[in-house]
């Protein structure tokens, strides 16, 4: 795939399985805190909003 002026670009996507407690503490340890969570009915995926800790 490449963009408008004709660099390629390599699209990625990398999935990890993690905790709700893992998140918590990754994001804790980054200097951030959730301020919003979305959760699949079976609580197997979850997307978080979070903002700088502060």
């Amino acid at each position: 795939m490449s963009n408008s002026s004709g660099a390629r670009l390599d699209i990625t996507e990398n999935s990890y399985k993690h905790t709700f407690e893992d998140i918590e503490a990754i994001m804790g340890a980054a200097g951030f805190q959730r301020t919003g969570q979305w959760l699949d009915e079976r609580r197997s995926f979850s997307v978080n909003l979070l903002r700088p800790a502060g």
